[in-house]
């Protein structure tokens, strides 16, 4: 084995069942079908591992979307899942309360001044968040509706 590799990805990976969890359940609800399938994972810093992807599909048996983890070594987030469909891509980072930060200490003289900046807003506590966009960064908690939304986004699925 390599000697890079330095743990196994166990957080990310019980995170991401529980993500998961929630998906399978939200879209079964809503009389859609999901697929899991095992894909392999590759990251330097834990080696391969084996994850599982979703496949979401209508009533009719063609698929949605594609729920696929990326990996667990994300800068400033604990992983990351992508929601893909024939339209576009949609970002999930699984974050801390309060999100990433970039700390500054400023020393003028005896004086040392040192702040904290949020990367994103509205990170009030740990979960999987989709930012809306670089600019607002304004993050929003992966619920049912917005599952909902973000199916919408990436796909031709237009909730009943």
């Amino acid at each position: 084995m390599n000697s890079v590799i330095q743990e196994h990805p166990s957080s990310f990976l019980a995170s991401l069942d529980k993500a998961f969890a929630n998906i399978e359940q939200w879209a079964i609800s809503a009389g859609l079908k999901v697929v899991k399938s095992k894909i392999l994972i590759t990251e330097e810093r834990f080696g391969t591992y084996s994850a599982q992807k979703l496949s979401i599909l209508n009533s009719f048996g063609t698929e949605l979307a594609e729920v696929i983890p990326v990996g667990a070594s994300i800068l400033g987030a604990n992983g990351r899942i992508d929601i893909k469909g024939a339209y576009d891509k949609v970002i999930l980072v699984d974050l801390n309360i309060g999100g990433p930060t970039m700390t500054t200490t400023v020393t003028v003289g005896d004086h040392k001044e040192t702040h904290a900046r949020h990367f994103y807003r509205g990170i009030d506590e740990a979960g999987w968040y989709w930012i809306e966009s670089k600019i607002s960064g304004k993050g929003h908690k992966l619920t049912n509706e917005l599952f909902f939304e973000l199916l919408a986004e990436v796909s031709d699925y237009e909730r009943q």
